[in-house]
Parts: C-alpha cells; structure tokens; sequence
C-alpha cells in the first residue's frame, strides 16, 4: 500500500501512539490498577520484581521478548509512575527491529522467493530468540548475583 519508507514511518508512528495512550490511561488509573493487573497477570509482576534497577532495560527486554499483552504493559508502567520518557524510549528500542522486519516482510511478502522477504524472516526468528536468551541469562546473572 505504502512504498518502504513510508510504510516504516507509519508503522512506527502507530507504535508511538499504541505505545503512548495505555501508558496514560494507566497514569490516570493509579495504583488499583496495577493491582488488578497483577491478579491478573503473575508473569508480570515476577518478570517486573526480577528486573528491578534498570526502567529502561525492563521495558525494553518485555517489548523485545513480547511474552506479555502489549497493553497491559503499558498501563502498569503508567500506573506505577514511571518516567515517560524511560518507558517510552525503551519500549520502542524494544519493538524497533521488529517493525523492521514486520514492515520489510509485508513489503516484500507478494514475492516471497526474493532475498529481502528470506532476510526479513530470519531477521524475525534471530530477533526472537535473541531477546529470549538476553532475558534468560540477564535472569541467570542477577539470580547468580543475589546468591
């Protein structure tokens, strides 16, 4: 629909903006929300407990590893009064190759013999696997070092 560039500018202004607006309906939600959100989603709460010290590297590691529903990221971030700026700036280094990819992918996905359609596509799986063993051995470190 949208040449390369412009499909990439389009989709990460979209991402902005899905990024931005649960993050201040969070805000404005408060403190009960971040316990419903808890109730609602252990996983988070353990994956927040585990990484704390680093705002930025938390959000980026849970938008890389995408283990968790975007939105309520999102809004427990808010909810907890974390600087906008922190999360804004490591959820998106956290989704950025993805969009990439994703974008580059339905650039080329009408020819999906071509080189840039097998590259996009590995790119993916790398990006996957990668944020997941970063996780897994940022945990091991900090469990190694709490021992």
């Amino acid at each position: 629909m949208f040449s390369t560039p412009l499909a990439l500018i389009v989709n990460i202004t979209g991402t902005a903006i899905s990024l931005t607006s649960p993050y201040i309906v969070g805000r404005i939600s408060g403190s009960d929300l971040v316990d419903r959100i808890n109730r609602k989603f252990p996983k988070l709460e353990k994956t927040i407990n585990n990484t704390q010290g680093s705002n930025f590297f938390l959000c980026f590691i849970l938008r890389s590893v995408s283990c968790l529903p975007e939105d309520a990221i999102s809004m427990f971030m808010g909810a907890r009064r974390m600087p906008f700026q922190t999360y804004f700036w490591g959820s998106l280094s956290g989704t950025i190759l993805s969009i990439i990819t994703a974008t580059l992918i339905g650039s080329s996905i009408a020819n999906p013999s071509s080189p840039m359609f097998w590259i996009s596509v590995g790119l993916t799986v790398i990006i996957s696997v990668g944020s997941i063993i970063v996780y897994f051995l940022w945990g091991h470190r900090k469990r190694k070092k709490e021992v």
